[in-house]
């Protein structure tokens, strides 16, 4: 595969996901997994599947962009140098698919950090591939209505994960569009299904519906002509709904539509179109990512059209509408506008492009820039964008850059009114402080059991150097560092180098079903509290482990010397522990 740089898609980079901490050298706890539907509401089932529910801009095959300046800015606001790869299918799936207010980040990160892993590590396990749900899911059997949101929910989940091993560039183009097609065909059938049972609450059938818009959605962003046509006639017949959701919804879709008019030179002047842009916030509630991806791909296109003042426009009305929301993409996404054409931005950005690259940057000069973007946007956004880059700084192996940007915020922290990102931004910070705070400190490894119920007995492990690997069946880049550290274990595993895997899934079957397939020659562990499984458990919050590949080496005396031995960092880190004697 060839991999097609999209960095340029707002909703590629904000797939990452990884919640509050964006990572691109991890996934967070925010993994795909299944929505809670057990209530059987619509709000469930809407918050599940909502995305930009609109045809791609630039007519119907053909994926947002947006400018340069706005490429910059997002990447440098999830603490990413590089910019994200992607094939092109995963690219028109996700502009047609943004992530929805609650479950945007429950994604593995869409940016891995390749330059920290050797290339013969970028190896994903096949067998492994071929068991995930966008690959197996099959559909219901039954026309029960609860049974149909729980499907529905799964497919969220599976398209989730498509974009996810799309954008690793881990599936090709042919299998994405394939299983993106059967995915979005599936959960279409549902949707009617459940929008016309009888036995259905209103709520449920309200889900049902929504549901078919979204599908309709996917499906267009994957080129399939027929799609986009029923998508425009459904989003049509909705304006006619009683409802003032799905009349809403269908006003976003063919919003995509009249822009795709103006493109098309249907129509000559942007001003009913803004208008009707202008015009979509009616209630707080319509303030979400189906709006945002609407204003996003309007100002593209009215950008490139040189329709300036009404692209200017736009921005204005995101950072108005999105700046202060409750949600951190949103309120992120917002913030990127503000800042593109900022010459305190374009500063920290400078300083930024010289830590990833290698340059001789001290961390004064980092901060220096951070400070005079702070005093620009003195505000819980900000803060929220230096305390990502700091995590991602520190998972990339440079802890002081980290904790002295940590320490930044923290300071400015105490001088900011409450905000819906001041307890996130303290969890973060204080994990931190525990990841980095273990080092030099005796290792506790209690309350873990193997695989088969057996608890963990340190004393095997006395006197041996011990790799802890956090891990996850689900986790791209941690089964993407499994080479390396098979290679290093078996070279060194007769000199006392030992690894011992905490599995971090909150279901055990997956792992089960893992290891058989793929075994370990080393020990595999988890929780010994079936309720307080992966970041839940007492280990991962005692380690501060809110990202995945965690790498924890221990010394032959119990102690931990180093965290984030990940990549080319691990081998020469294990022989100097080991010793010269042993090491050669």
């Amino acid at each position: 595969m060839s991999p097609v740089s999209t960095s340029r898609l707002y909703l590629i980079s904000m797939l990452a996901t990884c919640t509050l901490l964006l990572l691109s050298a991890g996934c967070d706890s925010a993994k795909p997994r299944k929505l809670s539907s057990a209530s059987g509401t619509a709000s469930n089932a809407i918050e599940g599947s909502t995305g930009a529910i609109l045809p791609p801009a630039n007519g119907p095959f053909q994926s947002s962009s947006q400018d340069a300046s706005r490429d910059v800015s997002q990447n440098i606001v999830q603490g990413n140098s590089e910019p994200n790869h992607a094939n092109d299918s995963a690219s028109a799936l996700t502009s047609a698919t943004s992530m929805n207010q609650s479950t945007a980040a429950q994604s593995d990160s869409s940016a891995s950090s390749e330059a920290d892993i050797p290339a013969s590590a970028r190896v994903i396990d096949q067998a492994d591939l071929m068991q995930r749900a966008f690959m197996t899911l099959q559909p219901p059997k039954s026309d029960r209505p609860d049974e149909l949101m729980s499907f529905l929910a799964d497919v969220d989940v599976a398209l989730r994960d498509l974009i996810v091993a799309g954008s690793n560039n881990i599936v090709d183009a042919a299998t994405f569009t394939s299983s993106g097609l059967r995915l979005g065909q599936m959960k279409l059938q549902a949707g009617e299904r459940l929008a016309q049972a009888t036995d259905a609450t209103e709520e449920q059938r309200k889900a049902g519906t929504i549901s078919q818009l979204v599908a309709l959605s996917h499906m267009s962003g994957l080129k399939d002509v027929e799609s986009a046509k029923k998508l425009e006639k459904f989003a049509t017949t909705l304006l006619q709904s009683n409802d003032p959701d799905l009349a809403h919804q269908g006003r976003v879709v063919l919003l995509g539509f009249r822009l795709q008019e103006l493109q098309n030179g249907n129509t000559s002047d942007p001003a009913a179109l803004l208008a009707e842009l202008e015009g979509l916030f009616q209630r707080p509630s319509d303030a979400g990512f189906p709006e945002m991806m609407v204003l996003q791909q309007s100002q593209q296109v009215l950008n490139e059209m040189g329709f300036k003042e009404a692209a200017d426009k736009i921005d204005e009305l995101m950072v108005s509408k999105f700046m202060d929301a409750a949600d951190p993409q949103l309120s992120m996404t917002a913030w990127g506008v503000a800042v593109a054409n900022s010459q305190a931005f374009q500063n920290y950005n400078s300083a930024l492009q010289d830590v990833y690259t290698g340059k001789e940057t001290q961390p004064q000069m980092l901060l220096a820039a951070a400070r005079g973007l702070f005093n620009e946007l003195p505000n819980a956004t900000t803060l929220l964008q230096f305390v990502n880059l700091s995590t991602d700084l520190e998972y990339r192996g440079m802890p002081l850059f980290a904790t002295e940007l940590s320490d930044y915020v923290k300071q400015q922290l105490g001088g900011l009114q409450e905000s819906p990102f001041t307890p996130a931004i303290n969890e973060a910070l204080e994990s931190q402080s525990r990841r980095l705070g273990v080092v030099g400190q005796s290792i506790d490894l209690s309350g873990l059991v193997e695989v088969g119920g057996r608890p963990l007995d340190w004393s095997v492990y006395k006197g041996k150097v011990v790799l802890i690997d956090f891990w996850a069946t689900w986790c791209f880049q941690c089964q993407g560092e499994l080479p390396n550290i098979r290679k290093v274990y078996s070279e060194n595993n007769s000199k006392g180098f030992e690894v011992i895997a905490i599995n971090m899934d909150d279901d055990l079957k997956p792992l089960q079903q893992y290891m058989t397939s793929n075994p370990f020659p080393w020990k595999t562990f988890h929780s010994a509290d079936p309720d307080a499984l992966g970041f839940k458990s007492e280990v991962a919050k005692r380690f501060g482990v809110s990202a995945i590949p965690f790498l924890m080496l221990v010394d032959a005396d119990g102690k931990v010397a180093a965290v984030h031995v990940r990549g080319d960092r691990l081998a020469p880190a294990v022989q100097t522990l080991l010793g010269p004697g042993l090491a050669n």
